[in-house]
């Protein structure tokens, strides 16, 4: 099974929605798409339902890639200087990657829509295929960058240093266009996963481990307000209660400490006035 980083976007935000309505945690969307929490937050919000559902199938496609894959949700990247894409005069300030996957067949880009053919011929929607070629872009340039500066090892060879080039993929869950586009695959989710493994093989244990560090050292990946694949009761000793019991014990050791010396100077003042009072005319006096 595949390292797994990350949740899906649209995931992450209906998971935040459905939290305002009291579902914290669940396993599949398929589990509370009856429920009326659910088909409340369809109504107000249909594109984030079915992009999670979307999101979700692919998520679960691509955990079922071997060992020695990794899989990154909801990849975001920010550049202080934004890229500048010459051939497409765009400057690039930011990108998000729906999925990402490194393996030693290579490195690629997963972008997971669930449109109807309605929306697939709007207009309105900013194309797939150019987002696709947008994150390959920043991606590309960022990599081999790292690359040139050592910051990425393993890449190095006697010629020069080796260049990375993302795959690009567009996963249609509904209805997949019949065009074909530059440097863009078209995929089902059944298909993704076969797709993936029967590449070519690029890249070695120590150039993924050093590939995926880096990845994950730049970008930032949203924390998920709850977790898909555990569910925890309020009162088990998970890392917040572990947390609470640690402040309990930073606050009570001192105050313990400091009772205790106090006693203890208290009995030691008056072991010292009653030997004191030994060596008076009168003789020692009693102790009780």
């Amino acid at each position: 099974m595949a390292t797994i980083y990350g949740e899906p976007q649209a995931v992450y935000e209906l998971r935040r929605l459905l939290k305002k309505e009291s579902i914290k945690t669940f396993t599949s969307i398929e589990q509370i798409k009856s429920t009326d929490s659910f088909l409340r937050i369809q109504s107000q919000h249909p594109y984030i339902c079915s992009g999670a559902q979307g999101e979700e199938q692919v998520a679960g496609q691509l955990s079922k890639l071997p060992d020695d894959y990794t899989v990154i949700h909801n990849y975001n990247l920010e550049f202080p200087r934004p890229l500048y894409d010459r051939r497409n005069d765009d400057r690039i300030y930011s990108v998000q990657i729906d999925h990402l996957v490194i393996g030693p067949t290579g490195l690629y880009l997963i972008e997971t829509k669930h449109w109807s053919k309605t929306s697939q011929e709007n207009r309105n929607f900013f194309s797939p295929v150019k987002q696709l070629k947008r994150c390959g872009f920043a991606l590309f340039v960022l990599l081999n960058q790292a690359i040139e500066k050592r910051h990425i090892s393993g890449f190095a060879h006697h010629w020069g240093e080796r260049q990375i080039s993302p795959q690009k993929i567009l996963c249609f869950l509904r209805h997949a266009p019949s065009e074909r586009f530059q440097h863009v695959t078209i995929l089902s989710p059944q298909r993704l996963t076969y797709y993936i493994r029967h590449q070519e093989q690029l890249f070695s244990r120590q150039q993924m481990e050093s590939l995926v560090e880096y990845l994950l050292e730049s970008g930032d990946i949203p924390e998920s307000p709850s977790s898909k694949f555990s569910v925890a009761p309020n009162d088990s000793a998970g890392p917040g209660c572990l947390a609470s019991i640690g402040w309990l014990l930073v606050l009570f050791i001192p105050i313990f400490l400091m009772t205790v010396w106090g006693i203890a100077g208290t009995i030691g003042a008056m072991i010292f006035e009653y030997v004191r009072s030994c060596f008076n005319p009168h003789g020692c006096p009693p102790l009780w």
